[in-house]
């Protein structure tokens, strides 16, 4: 377990391009400490590691166990928001296409004076179209509304883990 937490420091110091004294002097430890960190031969004590994960904008999760947090990640939010407001234009675009397709046929039929067998059989696929469409728009709608109680409970549980850092 030591050598894998060592192994993270490691990949995370060579990600950002810090030498190990770079790394060591914006944590104000030696190099030799690193080194013996990144080896696996000592760890780093508690103000260390939050220093670290601080330093690469990761959870202390992500540093120790090697996944990440899901109330540290930053990009969770983002991520929602963008899902969130991609259901929303599904939606948008559903009510759009089933009233574009709803309309011109009638018109047409009326234009064109369609008697009634050929009219019941326009009416019953329009109608058809028109109930899948509506299904995926309903569908949308309500992704989007889960994606916006996703999101508030998110934004709760960040300002829990600001508070709870202060």
């Amino acid at each position: 377990m030591v050598h894998k937490i060592g192994n993270r420091i490691q990949k995370f110091r060579k990600v950002q391009g810090m030498s190990q004294e770079d790394f060591g002097s914006a944590l104000n430890v030696s190099r030799q400490a690193i080194s013996k960190w990144e080896n696996g031969d000592s760890l780093p004590d508690v103000y260390n590691l939050i220093a670290i994960a601080r330093l690469f904008q990761i959870s202390i999760d992500e540093l120790l166990l090697g996944t990440p947090s899901i109330m540290f990640s930053k990009n969770i939010i983002q991520e929602t928001k963008q899902k969130q407001a991609r259901a929303l234009l599904l939606g948008r675009l559903g009510l759009m296409v089933m009233s574009l397709l709803l309309a011109p046929p009638l018109i047409l039929m009326d234009a064109l004076g369609v008697e009634n067998p050929t009219f019941g059989a326009v009416a019953a696929g329009i109608i058809s179209l028109i109930g899948i469409l509506t299904f995926f728009t309903v569908h949308f709608f309500i992704k989007s509304r889960n994606y916006k109680e996703e999101l508030i409970y998110l934004e709760q549980l960040k300002l829990q883990s600001i508070k709870k850092e202060e």
